[in-house]
């Protein structure tokens, strides 16, 4: 059984492992299977079980194509993980932002947290939500229309 202080380092690995093949990501949402988020622009299909990162020809439910052991000094070349990853289809991901700034939603503030309708908007550079569905982040927009946002 995969323990708490196994999950946080395994999950230190995947982050490790695509920091030194040369890209950025996060990982969001549960940490016992995190969403790898690339540049904030897509949700790359693979996951990860135990220290196995394991890549998929889609999201939700693909086939294996790609697996790698996480050790504490995995890597790939840029190019031969670039490969790998064209080999598959992933999800875009959106963001929500003022039009004409580089301002993005990154949370919510409340007047008072017993009422959800006190809920405010708070914008920032960096810290953006991350929504995968796209008429989710076209209905934030749509509710704050005063703010005049965009999806991104």
């Amino acid at each position: 059984m995969i323990t708490e202080n196994d999950i946080q380092r395994r999950n230190k690995r995947v982050v490790d492992f695509f920091t030194r093949s040369g890209f950025s990501i996060k990982l969001l949402g549960d940490p016992n299977c995190p969403a790898i988020i690339y540049n904030d622009l897509f949700c790359l299909s693979c996951y990860v079980k135990n220290f196995d990162l394991i890549f998929t020809d889609k999201p939700k439910a693909g086939s294996e194509i790609f697996r790698i052991k996480l050790e504490s000094e995995s890597r790939m070349e840029r190019p031969e993980l670039m490969d790998v990853l064209d080999r598959a289809e992933h999800r875009r991901v959106f963001k929500v932002k003022i039009s004409n700034a580089e301002l993005f939603l990154s949370g919510y503030n409340f007047l008072d947290k017993g009422r959800p309708e006190t809920r405010y908007p708070v914008f920032a550079k960096h810290g953006a939500k991350i929504y995968f569905d796209e008429e989710y982040a076209k209905q934030i927009c749509y509710d704050y229309n005063e703010y005049n946002l965009v999806v991104v």
